[in-house]
């Protein structure tokens, strides 16, 4: 399966299998639509989050389909040999439930442009990126390696 991404008017599309689709842009709203209504019925930790940052990504990941939520947050910029990790994405829904399949979708992506590129450069957003959240991602950074 091979995905390009490409902007036009604001709008994010990709081809998937040479056909052309829209991104879904509703989807920060669909998730901070479920992060409100876990946090309203899981009051909010001032102390001692990461377990409950960890189970609001899992209801996250199980309520959204994981590729969009991949797609979204991991991804080739067109036309280029370099891939896009959105952090602010990515720290919704990334738990040890899906670390094989994030490691899986990031991997495919540096395959393809190792196969098409011959090397890859990598882009991250790190906003809102903390110790703790190196903490809460260290397994998967360890099995990244």
């Amino acid at each position: 399966m091979s995905q390009e991404f490409f902007y036009e008017n604001n709008q994010e599309f990709f081809y998937e299998n040479n056909q052309e689709i829209l991104k879904d842009n509703n989807l920060i709203n669909e998730i901070k639509e479920f992060q409100n209504n876990y946090y309203s019925v899981n009051k909010k930790n001032f102390f001692f989050k990461k377990q409950q940052k960890i189970d609001c990504a899992t209801e996250i990941s199980e309520k959204c389909d994981i590729n969009t939520l991949l797609n979204n947050s991991v991804f080739i910029i067109p036309n280029t040999n370099s891939i896009f990790f959105d952090y602010t994405i990515f720290k919704v829904f990334a738990n040890p439930a899906n670390y094989n399949n994030i490691i899986n979708h990031i991997n495919h992506l540096i395959n393809y442009c190792i196969q098409y590129f011959e090397r890859y450069n990598v882009h991250i957003n790190l906003s809102s990126f903390t110790i703790t959240a190196y903490e809460r991602y260290k397994k998967l950074i360890m099995d990244f390696e």
